[in-house]
């Protein structure tokens, strides 16, 4: 295994991340599924966690979405997998990282029913530059 998971495709249903995870094994590429519990025990909460996300090697990434895009083209899938986090706005370092605030996602989700979207948050080790610009 490579040194990295990669989301190649995301869907809303729990299902269909199992047809998308079968045919990529099938076709000899390990596949492995994000978010598929959460949004199992409640379909909601879908939206909130970005849906059930198909991952695979880092490695495997552009053969994995070849695969899929022939055998279901209509399916909108990750065109170009990030493989890396962007570099610091501030200093250029690349030793970034995405902050998650999963209290304030708790919350959101107890008292409205639903998270409120939100630009992700990156956080350099550097300079610990704190930015919601993801360029």
């Amino acid at each position: 295994m490579g040194s990295r998971l990669i989301t190649i495709a995301t869907v809303m249903q729990p299902l269909d991340a199992h047809v998308l995870k079968g045919k990529l094994e099938a076709e000899g590429i390990q596949a492995f599924l994000a978010d598929e519990n959460i949004v199992s025990l409640n379909f909601l909460y879908a939206n909130a966690v970005g849906g059930v996300k198909v991952q695979v090697d880092e490695a495997d990434a552009d053969e994995a979405l070849r695969i899929i895009s022939q055998w279901d083209p209509q399916l909108e899938l990750a065109q170009s997998p990030q493989t890396e986090d962007p570099p610091c706005s501030k200093c250029g370092s690349k030793e970034v990282t995405r902050e998650r605030n999963f209290l304030a996602l708790a919350l959101q989700i107890l008292t409205l029913g639903f998270a409120l979207g939100g630009k992700p948050k990156w956080k350099c080790a550097k300079c610990g530059t704190l930015t919601t610009d993801s360029k």
